[in-house]
């Protein structure tokens, strides 16, 4: 992720998503698999958040396991992977939200 979106408006994929994911995974591909993957922050500017780090397509031959999310300044991530994993709070590291598998 930039490390300097000058501000929220911006810097958003589309109207309802705040940035873009660090890692995306095109809606055609019907097969993949990643283990230990980490996304993490550190947007200079405040206010600037992203809404998930990970973007895959609603697959079941799509698969992650053991991936966290780290933010080490301001805004934050919303989602480790689309919409589930929780929020990375702004502030130096004070939470990594983790996700054991998906889907």
């Amino acid at each position: 992720m930039p490390y300097d979106p000058p501000n929220q408006a911006s810097w958003k994929s589309d109207a309802n998503t705040n940035g873009f994911a660090s890692y995306k995974v095109a809606n055609s591909v019907t097969s993949h698999e990643a283990w230990g993957l980490g996304v993490y922050a550190v947007f200079t500017n405040s206010g600037v958040t992203a809404t998930r780090a990970l973007e895959v397509p609603n697959t079941p031959n799509v698969k992650f396991h053991h991936l966290t999310t780290v933010n080490l300044n301001n805004g934050g991530i919303s989602n480790v992977i689309d919409n589930t994993g929780g929020a990375t709070p702004s502030g130096i590291a004070t939470g990594t939200p983790r996700v054991t598998d998906f889907p």
